[in-house]
């Protein structure tokens, strides 16, 4: 559907070429097409008439269209979010009451609402929370298999949270139409539910990765010129199943985002199966929810306290202390990762108490570093305990998506930890005596 500021710059056009611009507007447009796609039937129209469009005049009507168009579409966003703001300012008392009242009630419902997905699922919120007052949006990216929760934690989420500025992508895009669809929800959540062939084309990653930097996005001459560019200034949420770039391609955005790389065994995928048939939405707790985002999205994240700051600081230490030497996943980025995931926790559950704690360890563990070898490695042996290392080190290859060199150097630096035992070449045993 065009905007009623695009149909005004299309009528322009046409009366610069000496069109009639209301013919325009009742008998030539058509909205099911796109603004660039009307430019050009209006073209047409205006040569079959014997006029020709004045190049200048329709640059000048571009430029003028662009500017009015960022500052109409804030306004939109602003206005929507105003009015439930509005809605919601004066239960905040009653909202935090409830929360202080059933904070391990809405820690659960959240779990429960995506099992094995909390990651996912946080994640989304903490996007939202921070989508209009944060100077550095939360950008997320899922990876997993198909049918896990990836788009029940993000594209169902934001439609029951009802985000006033959420805009949901599926299916097949072009490298133009990725940039034509952040141009135009430059101060959006985009969240892409389907982002595979995005993912995994060159030059649309190139256009991703300066949106997820927070930066100018351009679109380029095939000499190498920009030809048009846009600040954009919202948040990209994007689900898929795996990259298809290099690694060199990838890596800046895993740094730079909430990265979830979801592998979920048949046990976890069974249990989420069975749960499908058991959980039944809290309503109640979701309304809660929802409220305290909006309150949270128009007055800003929480801050921490001294001694908050403190414990989050000697989490992120302990952690990377664990790693092993040289892992790729670690970076000084970590620090801001860590302390975002707190401030958001802080701000839905009012305060930093143990279970909170225990909750933010949980979630910010992996964004941190990705190096789970001690967790997989005993979740894998824990099921199947008379597995050699041969198979536990295939088993771990498939499940992360590494070659088995990889895996293998996993699996030595778990026995370097005594995590595993090693009884002789092949045998190995989860350590339980907490050597």
């Amino acid at each position: 559907m065009l905007h009623p500021l695009e149909v005004e710059a299309l009528k322009e056009i046409s009366k610069a070429a000496g069109g009639d611009p209301e013919k325009v507007e009742k008998s030539i447009i058509d909205h099911r097409l796109s603004f660039d796609q009307n430019k050009r039937v209006v073209r047409e129209w205006l040569k079959g008439e014997g006029k020709a469009v004045d190049m200048r005049s329709e640059m000048v009507a571009d430029k003028e269209l662009q500017s009015k168009m960022v500052e109409a579409l804030q306004a939109e966003i602003e206005a929507k979010e105003s009015v439930k703001y509005k809605a919601v300012i004066g239960k905040k008392a009653d909202i935090n009451n409830k929360i202080g009242l059933s904070r391990l009630d809405i820690i659960k419902e959240i779990s429960d609402y995506n099992p094995y997905m909390e990651n996912v699922t946080y994640s989304t919120l903490f996007a939202c929370m921070n989508g209009k007052m944060g100077k550095q949006k939360t950008n997320v990216i899922n990876m997993g298999k198909h049918g896990i929760g990836k788009s029940r934690g993000t594209s169902d989420l934001l439609k029951k949270l009802d985000i006033s500025d959420a805009v949901i992508i599926t299916g097949f895009m072009t490298p133009k139409k990725v940039y034509q669809t952040l141009k135009s929800n430059f101060a959006s959540i985009v969240c892409f539910d389907e982002a595979e062939n995005i993912m995994n084309d060159e030059m649309s990653m190139f256009i991703l990765r300066p949106a997820m930097f927070g930066g100018q996005v351009s679109w380029l001459s095939s000499k190498g010129d920009a030809i048009d560019n846009f600040a954009f200034k919202g948040t990209v949420i994007a689900n898929m199943n795996h990259f298809g770039v290099t690694d060199a391609a990838a890596q800046p955005l895993f740094d730079r985002t909430l990265f979830n790389n979801t592998n979920l065994d048949n046990k976890h995928i069974i249990e989420k199966i069975q749960s499908a048939n058991t959980y039944k939405m809290n309503e109640e707790v979701w309304q809660v929810i929802k409220d305290k985002i909006t309150l949270i999205r128009n007055e800003g994240i929480e801050q921490l306290t001294p001694e908050e700051d403190k414990y989050v600081m000697d989490f992120i230490v302990r952690v990377a202390n664990h790693a092993t030497v040289f892992n790729k996943s670690l970076s000084a980025r970590a620090r801001g990762r860590a302390f975002l995931v707190a401030r958001c926790l802080k701000s839905l559950f009012l305060e930093m108490d143990d279970k909170v704690k225990e909750l933010f360890e949980k979630i910010a563990k992996p964004y941190i570093s990705t190096d789970d070898a001690d967790d997989i490695c005993v979740r894998i042996l824990t099921q199947k305990p008379d597995l050699t290392r041969k198979q536990l080190t295939e088993i771990i290859a498939e499940q992360k998506q590494i070659s088995e060199r990889q895996a293998t150097r996993m699996v030595s630096a778990a026995i370097e930890r005594n995590t595993l035992l090693a009884i002789n070449r092949s045998k190995l045993v989860v350590n339980t005596g907490g050597a």
